[in-house]
């Protein structure tokens, strides 16, 4: 980094399209839901109107940074008295020094901004605070090495960060701000497709990457590399991410990699833009405003410039390899950290090592190497032309969308969703785990992801699955016990490829040793995860449960099995499609290729399975800071049950934000439903310690948090609610859902529900989140807390 960070990207030239110094950008616009101003007591306040959650604010009060925040979550707006409390508690915590108050959610802001200058009338005068100045940056010519053990359970580590200096104060709040996190975005996006690349016949974890910053809610900025393998891998794993970033500051991106890689983005950037913040995102939105002068534009006006065709080309090409150039370096701003079970391991001689293969790399003469994905390979998916008629049109009842019946059986279901910039998919299909023999307990969540191990169409897995991602296309397999669906999202002018590629997988499927032995290698590092882990622990012996736990060769034998038996028959599924097209674009493509699907209907009986739980309560030995604690109670399915479910799981949710801060926690609950064997709900609680910045106090001892909780539950299960916060949560209820189905992955959801466990909770939604009562909640808590329960801690 021999300069710095090249911030005269001269972004003012690609964004404006002539040259205007830097420092002459004008500021973004502040998000219209967002007010700001002093109070007379010289404490600064952020007003932010919110619809997310009806009924609810989120209130919290900050100092200058390094301060630790006081949060006040989910504040009952509509009960007068409990909001007047709150603001008093916080009002009576403003110090001496510099405070912000943020009051972000359903709010009327006159109506607070009243309150509060009634508040602040008690308050002595403080100077109005400018934003914190960041400690003066300069490079830093010694790079720093770090070694440490790692902790009981985990993997040796090789973390490699390149600090970077902050975007200068006067230009946070401009274009240039935006144009930097996107290059950062990029950055990330291509390096983690590169390591990917080149560790991959190393064994060890994926790759994590990062960047941090300002935007990310950091005080630092830098780039972040971390990749955890045996010990007998970390000095093969340290010097290929010392060659990969090498290779990035020397040559940097071709100008096809970027393209591919952007379109590749494009999808979760849309749907980024496209979603609602919480209130606690947004109040700390807001308290990086006040301490740091970074922007509140909303996300939209990112994506809209990250769409723009400025940020195209060979200009912009050469702008984010200034930008890699001068981030990378073989020793400045380096930190390199190693957590290695070696007894014996010398600082200077670890280091010297990561620089000299970052030299050799440097100096490597041998010809860069391609690392695109390979997008001009969509011709390789040849689907043949085949004949198709549409026997049937009519409305599909559930979303009003449009529903098709072909000549060879297939039905398509379509609801348009207009502006959201995406497509979302999902094919289902009868049949699932209980339908693979031989199955062993753990095997049942590895078989989804094993039809990523699947050449399509003559391309090898990998260069199948690269394709697609070039072209902004996920694609994931989820096998449940008497079903399967293959879903994921898509840009609208992609359906073509999708359809493509989804038939490709019916008629031209191949299996790729290659690439089942790198999974296999991999998968053998992988941590269970602690949800796994509590679903075995609940169901043992319980072989159907599509949870991970153990993976061979043969594993992938009864996977292949299953899908030769049935992905040849998806012409007897359901594909559902939602997004961003119109009805007459969808069919003609539909009448294009769905006619490859052969005919020959396949009738898929249910086998039944029978499905132990246990009763009372068990422990299970977790690892780090997170505790889980898991309910399961029978509970018949009906869309009424439903959303009594989810709005008790909401309330307990707040009851257990407030409790836990005070042992230093935060927590959150959600809802799982089985639906077969057994129906069945199920409340997951995950407990992590509070952010530094955030907490109160120290976190407390594991077992007292558990203990906690396990009050939190009981008191909710004997405590009626209120009749006007079960009328305040079912409008928050009721505006969730009809957010949701607003996007094209809820109507998928909603659909995918109906047609593959023939379940309806769309239908006349409102009224039955109407219909939910307070002793149908006290109800279905009550059964949550005599259930049967596991509690994951050490």
């Amino acid at each position: 980094m021999r300069s710095g960070i090249k911030y005269l990207c001269i972004c003012a030239l690609v964004l404006l399209a002539k040259a205007v110094p830097a420092g002459a950008l004008p500021a973004l616009t502040r998000d219209s839901r967002v007010q700001a101003g002093v109070l007379g007591s010289g404490v600064n306040y952020y007003l932010v109107k919110s619809a997310a959650t009806p009924g609810f604010a989120h209130i919290a009060l900050a100092g200058k940074a390094d301060t630790p925040v006081h949060h006040f979550p989910a504040v009952p707006v509509y009960r007068t008295a409990s909001l007047d409390s709150v603001l008093v508690k916080v009002f009576s915590l403003v110090g001496d020094g510099p405070e912000v108050i943020v009051v972000s959610g359903d709010i009327d802001p006159t109506e607070i901004r009243r309150k509060l200058d009634l508040l602040s009338i008690q308050l002595p005068y403080r100077p109005e605070a400018e934003p914190d100045t960041l400690a003066a940056w300069s490079p830093r010519e010694q790079p720093v090495i770090r070694l440490a053990r790692p902790t009981p359970g985990a993997l040796p580590r090789v973390e490699v960060y390149y600090e970077a200096p902050p975007v200068p104060a006067d230009q946070r709040n401009t274009a240039q701000a935006l144009v930097t996190d996107i290059f950062s975005r990029e950055l990330v996006f291509i390096l983690r497709h590169r390591l990917e690349t080149e560790l991959a016949g190393i064994p060890c974890r994926p790759p994590e990457v990062s960047y941090e910053g300002l935007s990310q809610g950091s005080t630092r900025e830098g780039f972040i590399v971390s990749v955890s393998a045996p010990e007998e891998q970390l000095g093969r794993v340290t010097t290929t991410v010392a060659a990969v970033l090498a290779r990035m500051e020397k040559e940097g991106v071709s100008r096809r990699e970027l393209e591919e890689a952007r379109a590749a983005m494009t999808p979760a950037m849309a749907l980024e833009a496209s979603a609602p913040l919480t209130n606690r995102e947004w109040a700390l939105r807001c308290i990086r405003n006040y301490r740091y002068g970074t922007h509140l534009a909303p996300f939209s006006e990112e994506f809209r410039l990250f769409g723009r065709k400025a940020l195209e080309g060979e200009v912009y090409k050469n702008l984010l390899n200034n930008y890699s150039e001068a981030l990378f370096d073989h020793a400045q701003n380096l930190t390199l950290s190693l957590e290695t079970g070696r007894d014996t391991l010398d600082h200077g001689a670890a280091l010297n090592a990561y620089i000299f293969d970052y030299l050799q790399a440097r100096l490597d003469t041998t010809a860069a190497q391609d690392y695109s994905w390979n997008a001009a390979d969509t011709l390789s998916l040849n689907v043949a032309s085949t004949r198709v008629r549409i026997k049937n049109e009519r409305t599909e009842p559930l979303t009003g969308g449009t529903l098709w019946t072909f000549s060879n059986g297939l039905r398509v279901v379509f609801k348009p969703v207009k502006g959201a910039g995406r497509i979302s998919y999902a094919w289902q299909l009868d049949g699932g785990l209980a339908r693979i023999s031989g199955l062993k307990e753990g095997e049942g969540g590895y078989i989804g992801p094993l039809l990523n191990l699947f050449g399509v169409g003559g391309m090898k897995a990998g260069a199948f699955h690269e394709m697609l991602e070039a072209n902004g296309i996920s694609l994931d397999a989820h096998v449940a016990l008497n079903g399967m669906d293959i879903s994921g999202s898509a840009p609208p002018e992609r359906l073509s490829l999708l359809l493509k590629a989804l038939i490709g997988l019916s008629v031209s499927r191949s299996p790729d040793a290659e690439a089942l032995d790198a999974y296999l290698k991999k998968a053998s590092l992988a941590p269970l995860s602690p949800e796994d882990e509590i679903l075995r622990k609940l169901h043992p012996g319980y072989v159907y449960a599509p949870v991970k736990g153990v993976v061979s060769e043969k594993t992938f034998k009864r996977a292949e099995k299953f899908y030769e038996n049935r992905l040849p028959h998806l012409a007897d599924g359901v594909l559902i499609l939602s997004g961003d097209l119109s009805v007459e674009t969808v069919k003609k493509h539909l009448l294009q290729y769905v006619g490859a699907l052969p005919p020959d209907h396949v009738s898929v009986p249910r086998r039944p399975v029978s499905l132990r739980t246990v009763s009372g309560t068990h422990t299970v030995k977790g690892r780090g800071a997170d505790l889980y604690l898991l309910t399961d109670a029978a509970y018949a399915f009906t869309a009424e049950h439903f959303y009594t479910a989810s709005l008790a799981v909401d309330a307990l949710n707040d009851a257990l934000s407030r409790r836990l801060r005070r042992e230093g926690y935060e927590a959150e609950a959600s809802l799982q439903v089985c639906y077969q064997p057994q129906e069945r709900f199920r409340i997951l609680i995950h407990c992590r310690p509070l952010p530094r910045e955030d907490a109160d106090c120290r976190p407390a001892e594991k077992v007292s948090v558990v203990s906690a909780v396990a009050a939190v539950l009981r008191a909710a299960a004997s405590e009626p609610l209120a009749s006007d916060d079960l009328t305040a949560r079912q409008k928050k209820l009721e505006a969730g859902v009809k957010a949701r189905l607003a996007t094209p992955e809820g109507q998928v959801g909603a659909l995918l529900e109906r047609y593959s466990v023939n379940k309806d909770i769309t239908t006349g939604y409102a009224w039955a989140i109407g219909a939910v009562t307070a002793d149908g909640v006290q109800e279905f808590l009550r059964l949550s807390a005599e259930g049967g329960r596991i509690e994951y801690y050490e």
